[in-house]
This record gives structure tokens, sequence and C-alpha cells, in this order.
């Protein structure tokens, strides 16, 4: 993943597509910071959830 100056800010460009970080036509810095946290955190709560889990056993 890079990030390059773009011409109406910021590009990330990544293999499985491209965020322009621009408030008017793309996402904006605080938007792609949230949206990566949210991600994360399903990601932990997920994996916590998994370990909780009591398997049943007949």
């Amino acid at each position: 993943m890079d990030i390059v100056r773009g011409t109406n800010g910021f590009d990330v460009i990544h293999e499985n597509g491209n965020w322009e970080l621009n408030r008017d036509t793309g996402f904006s810095p605080t938007q792609a910071t949230v949206a990566a946290v949210a991600a994360c955190s399903g990601y932990v709560y997920d994996a916590i959830l998994e370990k909780k889990t009591d398997r049943l056993h007949d």
C-alpha cells in the first residue's frame, strides 16, 4: 500500500482498490481512519467471540 499525492489530494494505492483522501470527492482522512478502526475492531471482536464460544458435546 502506498500513499501518493494525487490531483485532488492524496491517494491510497492498493492492489484491491484505491482510495482518494479528499473530503469533497472521496474519503476524508478522518473517515478513512474511522473505517480502519471499525474494521480492525470487528476482527478483534470476532476473535474474542470465537475464543469464548463453548462447544456443546453429546
